[in-house]
């Protein structure tokens, strides 16, 4: 019973990754400040270009012409990443604490995770839109879709072999100590 444990952490994890998702279609920019708020802050650092808020929109940058809203919000990212954090941690914690912490620890880790790749991402596809705009007067939407797709698949990788090595160095090093 005790091996089979780990699956109560698994179905947990999955209805939290399916309520936020049902959440999410239901939102408007008001109720997704919590990671857009962040991520603008970030943007307007890194690009010095200052966004204003509007309710209906999200934030727009006057000097890039660029919006923030819903869907740059990178929500998606954040339910993949904390699911991937969990389900990783899952397969090398053996307490029933270390495993009922993880879920938590991973909503906090991922979203300040999902905040500085998102921010990333954005500031990329300001540089390869002003890029692309010396090749072309109309802005190429594809572009922006890879790029996007490439950062955050990118990301996932590297998060994910993040955890594992630091799962597997963790698990030696007690492992040695027993």
């Amino acid at each position: 019973m005790k091996q089979n444990s780990k699956y109560i952490y698994y179905l947990c994890t999955m209805i939290i990754f399916m309520a936020l998702k049902a959440w999410y279609t239901t939102t408007d920019h008001d109720q997704l400040l919590f990671i857009l708020k962040p991520t603008q802050l970030l943007v307007e650092i890194f690009t010095g270009s200052p966004a204003v808020y509007d309710a209906a929109h999200g934030y727009f940058y006057p000097d890039l012409n660029i919006t923030i809203e819903k869907s740059c919000s990178g929500f998606n990212f954040w339910l993949l990443s904390f699911a991937l954090f969990v389900f990783v941690s899952l397969n090398h914690l053996r307490s029933q604490m270390g495993k009922l912490f993880a879920i938590p620890a991973a909503l906090l880790l991922s979203y300040v995770l999902t905040l500085f790749v998102n921010a990333s991402r954005i500031v990329t596809s300001i540089a390869a839109n002003s890029y692309t705009q010396r090749f072309s007067d109309h802005p190429i939407t594809w572009l922006h879709q890879a790029e996007g797709t490439f950062i955050y698949l990118l990301f996932l990788i590297l998060f994910y072999s993040a955890l594992q090595f630091f799962f597997t160095q963790h698990s030696i090093r007690h492992e040695k100590l027993a």
